[in-house]
């Protein structure tokens, strides 16, 4: 008797798929989203409606009430995204609903982040030739307000903080990040040549160190003209600390989660490095703070498209408009070495590439709108998701739990096993309505202490600290839409 075939697969499926509204009157579809960022907003709460329960816990122990007058600001968590009308959209990871909307920029975005140094902040870079900080605190407390409400208002749009004249004549995305004295530092293009790299404390709005330019031959010194026909335009860049003392803190991470494993002490005793890939393929470290080149490797024949740091800053992935994803190691000298390289079979280009905070999972987005997922270190392919998008993804982004789920295996067997099973590492998620409350399989932390908008309806009385699904993955595409993901 012949056996029968193995049932397939199922397709893994979407925490929840985001849409962008869409009026009648401007467009039939959403714009292409170019960018998406969790960040952590502090919600300034007053008159807020408290339970009975929450009474009672204050009568019975006072000294652990929330209630009390020292107790910390909540924390909201939400996702920004970004799209190619340079629209900036604030979302609710409660609801999954916008907080609110605003014209961020005059044209297509290209980079969103959260300020590390101030929860209140987003930053923003479109091609307009600016990067803007914005102050998110009066949206973040209305939203906390009345979060879960059925018909709350929209809240009020962020306000322009300040404005920083950048150059967006390539495809280079910003990265920003807080160093050890507090001061928020941000890495941009050069305004007059596209091929040095500018670092700026927005903290002062100074410049710390201009023109960073690599030589056409290691350790000698070459005009601008010569570093161009060298490298071609600065394509991507991140900011790292050196000797493994953990990643440089970015926006959206958590106060308890920054340098996991790394004593401050180290943190303060590390300097900041910058990792920078160009159009020639070629990948740079630099000590930036003393312009000094560390070391530069040729990875790629065809441009450096993306980059992500694994958070003990020993690996850094990078992406370019090929068919494969390399793992170049960070040495504590200040080395760059070639560790592994992974074939993506079918992929013209990874547009983007997130790195989950333990370094064990890496998510590489590609040009035909599917997105791969690895085993970080050895690069063992994890799987192939290639819904719900129609087009390119555009951008990938980690919100990872303090402490990690279990990390999937990279041995050859269980590489196999998950490629045949999509579904049997992830955990299981539906698809949610458009009803308010519903959280589409999220593990919503909940706490009598710490509510807002009280009552029993519509999803009130969510905590709002920490109100997000662990290991939440956003993927933004350029068909309009933005998928969150929860794997192992």
């Amino acid at each position: 008797m012949a056996q029968r075939a193995a049932p397939p697969s199922p397709s893994p499926v979407p925490v929840f798929v985001l849409r962008a509204p869409v009026s009648a009157a401007t467009a039939a579809t959403p714009a292409a989203i170019q960018c998406v960022a969790f960040v952590a907003l502090t919600a300034t709460l007053t008159d807020v409606p408290v339970s009975s329960d929450d009474v009672r816990d204050r009568d019975c122990n006072p000294a652990n009430s929330s209630l009390a007058s020292d107790s910390a600001p909540p924390t909201l968590h939400s996702l920004v995204t970004g799209d190619a009308e340079g629209v900036c959209i604030l979302w609710n990871l409660a609801t999954y609903r916008p907080i609110t909307t605003w014209q961020a920029h005059e044209k297509a975005l290209l980079n969103v982040a959260g300020d590390p140094t101030a929860r209140s902040h987003i930053l923003t870079q479109g091609r307009d030739n600016a990067l803007h900080v914005w102050d998110a605190s009066a949206a973040a407390t209305a939203a906390a307000s009345t979060i879960g409400g059925n018909g709350a208002p929209p809240a009020p749009a962020p306000v322009l903080v300040y404005t920083l004249p950048v150059s967006s004549l390539g495809f280079f995305r910003f990265d920003c990040c807080a160093d050890a004295m507090g001061r928020l530092l941000v890495v941009v293009p050069n305004v007059l040549e596209t091929a040095e790299l500018d670092v700026f404390d927005l903290t002062t709005n100074t410049p710390v160190q201009r023109s960073l330019a690599v030589p056409a031959q290691s350790g000698a010194v070459s005009s601008t003209s010569a570093t161009a026909k060298t490298t071609g335009m600065a394509m991507a860049a991140r900011f790292l600390r050196s000797g493994a003392a953990g990643r440089a803190r970015r926006g959206g991470d958590n106060d308890d989660n920054i340098a996991e494993g790394a004593a401050p002490s180290a943190m303060a005793a590390s300097p900041l490095w910058l990792v920078a890939g160009y159009e020639s393929g070629l990948v740079a470290l630099w000590d930036f703070a003393c312009g000094q080149l560390l070391a530069r490797v040729t990875l790629f024949e065809q441009p450096v498209l993306s980059m992500d740091v694994a958070d003990d800053a020993t690996d850094v992935y990078v992406g370019a408009a090929e068919a494969q994803l390399c793992r170049v190691a960070v040495g504590s000298g200040g080395t760059l070495v070639v560790a592994g390289r992974a074939p993506l079979a079918g992929c013209r280009g990874v547009d983007s590439v997130g790195v989950r905070r333990d370094g064990r999972l890496v998510i590489a987005g590609c040009w035909d709108g599917s997105f791969r997922l690895l085993a970080g270190g050895t690069l063992a392919s994890l799987g192939v998701v290639r819904q719900p998008h129609r087009q390119g993804i555009s951008s990938v982004a980690f919100l990872s739990a303090s402490r990690p789920a279990s990390p999937p295996t990279a041995t050859a067997t269980a590489a196999v096993a998950l490629k045949s099973q999509n579904e049997a590492a992830m955990v299981p998620a539906t698809r949610s309505g458009d009803h308010e409350g519903e959280t589409g399989g999220a593990v919503l932390r909940r706490d009598r202490r710490v509510r807002a908008g009280g009552g029993d309806g519509g999803g009130r009385g969510l905590l709002l600290r920490d109100v997000a699904p662990a290991n939440l993955v956003a993927v933004g595409s350029k068909d309009g839409r933005v998928s969150l993901w929860r794997f192992y």
